[in-house]
């Protein structure tokens, strides 16, 4: 019975979908995140850490394990000033919902946006 399982094309299709599935699943980009999209995380910004090399920023926010990420920003408007400004601050960060095969346990959260406590937007993609 499996042997005659394995050779039908039926299964092969199958797994060929499947395969095809998980791929779609795992390699989607994020693209034009809006509020709707995103979870709203308040905390106080522990520290960040901006990349030079691909001009992403780092975000952590003290008692979450989850690490935030800025993708692809450049010095616009002075945000390393800011994030340095509210260093031991509350925040707000909205984090893109989005899954990946890569990233199952959902620890790695792209930012759409950043805000102080009181509104003040500091960096969006929205």
């Amino acid at each position: 019975m499996k042997k005659r399982m394995l050779k039908s094309s039926r299964f092969w299709i199958a797994v060929s979908i499947i395969i095809v599935l998980l791929g779609i699943l795992t390699f989607r980009p994020i693209v034009n995140p809006k509020e709707k999209d995103c979870t709203k995380i308040e905390g106080t910004l522990d520290k960040y850490q901006y990349h030079t090399e691909n001009q992403d920023i780092v975000i952590k926010i003290k008692g979450d394990e989850k690490i935030y990420y800025l993708n692809r920003v450049a010095n616009e408007a002075g945000i390393l000033h800011q994030l340095d400004s509210l260093l031991n601050r509350q925040i707000v960060l909205y984090a893109v919902n989005h899954w990946t095969l890569l990233d199952p346990k959902n620890t790695l959260k792209h930012v759409a946006r950043v805000t102080d406590n009181v509104g003040n937007i500091i960096f969006t993609e929205y």
